[in-house]
């Protein structure tokens, strides 16, 4: 059994005009499964502009949790080291805890790339 569509060929008339103003989409015969920078951030002009917003936001959120992660063992297995030296063990865990962080940010920043320049 044929199925016709309703709208016949105007339907392809605006698909087309709508592939236009989203290159890269996945519109009816097309076979890009990938979109554009700007339809998948459309609040930033620049795609460096979103790169960096992600790279702040997965950065705060990763920090507590990577500083947990290196504060605890930190404290509980170097016990004296921080009696002794609380300033250079104090430094020392920020230190970790941000490079963490800047890593896991990275990475993200990364893989959205991968996506956003093909």
């Amino acid at each position: 059994m044929l199925l016709r569509r309703p709208q016949g060929r105007s339907l392809f008339i605006r698909l087309r005009a709508a592939r236009s103003f989203i290159p890269g989409s996945m519109v009816a015969g097309w076979h890009s499964w990938t979109s554009s920078g700007r339809l998948a951030h459309p609040f930033y002009l620049l795609l460096n502009e979103s790169l960096t917003a992600n790279y702040r936001q997965v950065f705060k959120w990763m920090f507590p949790i990577y500083g947990a992660l290196h504060f605890v063992p930190s404290l509980l297995f170097k016990h004296r080291a921080w009696l002794s030296q609380p300033k250079i063990m104090t430094t020392r865990t920020i230190a970790g805890t941000a490079r963490s962080s800047s890593f896991l940010s990275a990475f993200v920043v990364i893989y959205l790339c991968s996506f956003l320049i093909q």
